[in-house]
């Protein structure tokens, strides 16, 4: 999609509560070596994520993330998905509270 820019988020701070609730997460790294954890919504499970990102998965068209040439990291920065050199699932350590 030529001159296409990344669209906001309609509510990005209701996606990164719901994914503070999913251990799972999406780590990329870019060709500067830079590493970027996607916002996904909480629909979007890590292993689906990566299955779209690498092509081995198709996107349902009622996919509330659209896996575009633009993503969104948990850092509000958009970064290319061009500029995607490796992909992999980490889980979020789990913190308690005393």
């Amino acid at each position: 999609m030529e001159g296409t820019e990344p669209a906001a988020l309609a509510d990005p701070a209701s996606w990164l509560v719901e994914q503070a609730a999913n251990p799972d997460v999406v780590e990329v790294t870019l060709t500067d070596a830079s590493a970027h954890i996607l916002l996904l919504p909480a629909e979007v499970s890590a292993q689906r994520a990566v299955g779209i990102l690498i092509g081995s998965r198709d996107a349902d068209e009622e996919l509330p993330w659209p896996p575009g040439e633009w993503l969104e990291t948990e850092a509000a920065q958009w970064i290319r998905r061009s500029a995607i050199v490796s992909v992999r699932i980490l889980t979020r350590p789990k913190t308690t509270t005393a």
